[in-house]
């Protein structure tokens, strides 16, 4: 019982007993805690928990298989065969019969056999089974005869006479043959103009097949040389008399080079996967290796797949031309090369911050080695970052961006000039004077308001029926 609940009770007993009021003071502190009490007996054991769940019905690992016993003994010997029926003789062979070329035979006694008469057929002998040993010259009269046919039976005959004839009357040279007597020693030789079209096999004139000075123009008849004649592996035309080379195809288009009228294709080249070069100009010294000038309008060289330039590459203006990524039946989209006085190479990303408005930006390990004079730009993406900079310049293929906000991202660029060995020899003259035999010209004279005559190229000097204009190197 607490002091208040004392204070309270003896508070009623003095209202009860004198008639007065009680007014409580105040509670006193509390007092100090007694000592534990005993404890108490142990409760009842409680219920029985619920059962655990079944163990695995699953086997246990079979044990390791013990060692094979030994071998038992035999078992005993069965009881023996019934024995067989007696042969018809001491062998197993009843009867010999013979074919293939082969006589005798027979089904009892002593059997023969042997090689029948006219039983050795071509059909039995082998390619190459008769050599010279196996002929015999017995039949022959006298030495110099020769084995030879009469028209029907196989004789011995004189070395210059068939048969019963009397010997070679005439030599008459015809199918562009020609002979040079009828009597004595014969001289037989192509004839001039004797190789016609007709007698040269489908693609049998290669370039191996033709000897220095071995085939003249008077061999060959006019027009005998068709395109199927010529070989695929047949190397070039290295002479045309006239300065014009002229081929009529088999579609009847024409391939033409030099100053002939030609209505259709000036030069035509088609080739399959052999050989893997269809057109092949070499030239050396100065000039150029191909000159081509289209006015009018049109296309002065269209190429339809991929063009390899080894050499430098100069144009008046460049861009891709592509069909329109939204109207690619209907349009093409046209783009700017972007271009420099300097052998400008551009790189750029998005790089992340880290948390403390830092980053570091990687390049291949080539970068430094292709690239010199760098220049940078950053841009802020999506937060300003007044302090953003360039904190190291590029070193080892890396430069470092600082001052930016954490996890911010950033857009960055470098450029950087090549200095690769073929740059550094091949540098990009910006300014140059044009040649005495330039000045007055114009690239584009269409653009200064001068006539096409004024262009660079438009007048072309061709010596006429000059075999040197039809010779390349």
């Amino acid at each position: 019982m607490t002091n208040r609940r004392i204070t309270q009770i003896a508070c009623m007993f003095i209202i009860l007993s004198t008639g007065k009021g009680c007014v409580p003071g105040p509670e006193g502190p509390m007092g100090a805690m007694g000592l534990p009490g005993l404890q108490g007996p142990t409760g009842p054991t409680g219920l029985t928990g619920p059962a655990g769940p079944a163990g695995s019905s699953t086997p246990g690992t079979p044990g390791i298989q013990g060692p094979q016993g030994p071998v038992g003994p035999p078992g005993p010997k069965g009881d023996k065969g019934d024995t067989g029926a007696a042969g018809n003789g001491s062998g197993d062979i009843t009867g010999v019969a013979v074919s293939g070329g082969l006589s005798g035979g027979g089904t009892n006694g002593d059997v023969t056999i042997g090689i029948a008469d006219e039983g050795i057929t071509s059909a039995k002998l082998a390619n190459g089974a008769i050599s010279l040993s196996k002929l015999s010259a017995t039949g022959a009269a006298e030495n110099g005869k020769v084995l030879k046919t009469d028209g029907v039976n196989l004789v011995w005959g004189d070395d210059n006479t068939g048969g019963s004839g009397s010997g070679i009357s005439s030599v008459t040279g015809t199918n562009g043959l020609t002979s040079s007597t009828n009597a004595g020693a014969v001289t037989v030789s192509i004839a001039d103009g004797g190789v016609s079209s007709q007698r040269i096999a489908d693609g049998a004139v290669t370039e191996s097949k033709i000897g220095a000075n071995a085939i003249t123009s008077a061999k060959i008849q006019a027009s005998a040389v068709q395109a199927s004649d010529l070989n695929s592996d047949f190397g070039s035309l290295t002479k045309v008399t006239g300065g014009v080379m002229n081929a009529q195809g088999s579609n009847g288009g024409t391939v033409g080079v030099g100053t002939a009228a030609i209505t259709t294709t000036m030069l035509n080249v088609a080739s399959g996967s052999s050989p893997s070069t269809a057109l092949w100009i070499q030239k050396s010294g100065g000039g150029m290796g191909i000159n081509v000038t289209q006015t009018g309008g049109g296309l002065a060289a269209n190429f339809g797949g991929a063009v390899n330039v080894s050499g430098n590459l100069s144009k008046s203006a460049g861009t891709f031309k592509i069909d329109h990524p939204l109207d690619p039946e209907n349009k093409f989209l046209y783009h700017s090369f972007v271009e420099s006085p300097d052998m400008m190479n551009i790189y750029n990303g998005i790089e992340l911050l880290d948390s403390q408005g830092k980053a570091i930006i990687h390049m291949p390990d080539w970068f430094d080695a292709l690239n010199r004079e760098f220049r940078y730009q950053l841009t802020a993406v999506g937060t300003p970052m007044p302090d953003l900079f360039i904190a190291e310049e590029l070193v080892g293929n890396q430069f470092r961006i600082a001052g930016g906000k954490p996890n911010a991202r950033v857009s960055w660029q470098i450029t950087g000039i090549r200095q690769d060995p073929y740059a550094e020899a091949h540098r990009v003259q910006v300014e140059v004077v044009k040649d005495s035999k330039e000045r007055g010209f114009y690239i584009h004279p269409d653009v200064y308001g001068q006539p096409d005559s004024r262009r660079i190229g438009a007048v072309v000097e061709v010596e006429p029926n000059a075999e040197a204009s039809a010779q390349g190197s």
